[in-house]
């Protein structure tokens, strides 16, 4: 899982890139704001690890459904596809290669966001309070259908704890306002 790991860092990394722009009362579509709360990025990021001064980035292949590339040192390492069923449910997908496999890892889930009435960071994860999942079969298990990058999107992001989930829950409340209004 190193791979899934060092993918993880990037991801987070870019959650702390992108914490520090605003994401209420923003011009994100429904799909960028959900590809913000399930993990944590957007188009546009760019942020140099101070570690070893590499840059993580991110580019958009497509609108709609959103389709985003995470690019280490312009190499693309993860994709995140986010589509719109209707304003509160969503297939996402996230897919990056383990390197100690050598396969194509892929989660992919509908995430029904009617019910959605917080999203808390936790050390592995991002919980979602009561939002429903519906996996397709081998693509998520049920230990981890209502957290989303179990084993690391949030793992490694040490910046100030307390931005980020007041960005998060930015986010949430903005979403449950003004796209998924059944969500309150």
């Amino acid at each position: 899982m190193r791979h899934s790991r060092f993918a993880a860092m990037l991801l987070a990394g870019l959650l702390m890139a992108s914490c520090s722009d605003a994401v209420s009362g923003d011009s994100m579509t429904a799909e960028e704001k959900v590809a913000f709360i399930l993990f944590g990025v957007k188009d546009g990021i760019s942020y140099t690890l101070r570690e070893n001064s590499e840059e993580i980035s991110t580019k958009r292949e497509s609108a709609s459904p959103l389709a985003l590339d995470v690019l280490f040192s312009g190499k693309k390492l993860v994709f995140v596809q986010v589509e719109k069923q209707d304003d509160c449910r969503y297939n996402a997908t996230i897919e990056f290669n383990n390197q100690r496999s050598g396969k194509l890892e892929t989660f992919s889930a509908l995430y029904d966001l009617s019910g959605l009435k917080s999203a808390t960071l936790e050390s592995d994860s991002v919980a979602l309070e009561t939002v429903e999942v519906t996996c397709p079969e081998d693509k998520c298990s049920s230990n981890n259908a209502s957290h989303i990058a179990r084993g690391g999107l949030n793992s490694f992001i040490l910046d100030d704890r307390a931005m980020r989930q007041t960005s998060l829950t930015a986010a949430v409340d903005d979403f449950r306002q003004n796209i998924c209004r059944g969500a309150q």
